[in-house]
């Protein structure tokens, strides 16, 4: 999820700006006896926390089949980080002479704000993200090969796109490529992953291998097609994976024109 080392440290400053604010303001007054510093520290370890959890979660549920709206899957990571940041803080108030024992109803008031926390960073950070992820750096702005390079029907081993994939995928045949939200979802002969990248950029990297852009949401290569079929004018796009990639009129047009159809 975080492979990109750039995104890595923006996420991280990000965090810290976020901590300083609430070292600041002390929402809900925590730990507001403790020197700045230490609030700091305090408050930087759970945002971190909240956010590992959040992430992988929202992770694995865009690398999974449910079709999950994004303020879905942003709630679900939000709730699942909860238990884990209030025994943290539980832990911590603990070890600094604090305890939060209290009644039943006063612990689940303090889970509902932390779960009320919780979210607000995961919006924040999905929101930063997808920002970052189309605002690269003018030193490494992705370009695609030069015009001159031989359209290939693969992508060969050493192709640069290869290199973001994770193994296995890496070693793999590249069928497609698919956008959702600010995420690239890869379809390869070794199952999927994904990408934080544009589907723009992915379709940079790949315009020397032999594909059409089937869809707004949809690149497809060639060599990953296992069928064709029309339906009621429709054009669907079996892939050897088994997946169905849909075509829009200019895909249809584009397959048309290069005699895929």
């Amino acid at each position: 999820m975080f492979a990109d080392r750039r995104k890595i440290g923006l996420l991280i400053s990000a965090a810290v700006a976020i901590s300083a604010f609430f070292a600041i303001t002390s929402p809900y007054n925590a730990v507001y006896y403790l020197p700045f510093a230490a609030r700091f520290i305090y408050w930087l370890g759970l945002i971190l926390i909240s956010i590992a959890i959040e992430r992988s979660v929202v992770g694995a549920l865009l690398r999974s089949r449910f079709d999950l709206r994004l303020p879905l899957r942003l709630v679900i990571g939000s709730t699942v980080a909860t238990p884990a940041v209030w025994v943290t803080i539980f832990s911590v108030q603990m070890l600094i002479g604090h305890s939060i024992a209290g009644p039943i109803l006063g612990h689940a008031y303090l889970m509902v704000q932390i779960w009320v926390i919780c979210l607000a960073l995961a919006v924040l950070t999905e929101f930063f993200l997808r920002f970052i992820s189309t605002q690269p750096p003018a030193s490494s702005n992705i370009e695609g090969p030069p015009a001159s390079a031989v359209v290939e029907k693969t992508a060969p081993a050493n192709h640069p796109f290869r290199a973001l994939l994770p193994l296995p995928h890496r070693n793999a045949e590249i069928y497609a490529v698919s956008a959702e939200d600010h995420y690239i979802r890869v379809h390869t002969s070794a199952g999927e992953t994904m990408l934080l990248m544009r589907l723009s950029n992915a379709e940079k990297l790949l315009q020397d291998v032999e594909g059409v852009k089937t869809h707004r949401s949809w690149w497809v290569a060639q060599h990953g097609v296992n069928a064709i079929t029309k339906n009621d004018g429709k054009i669907s796009i079996a892939l050897k994976s088994g997946t169905i990639a849909p075509a829009s009129r200019s895909g249809a047009k584009e397959m048309k024109d290069k005699n895929w159809v």
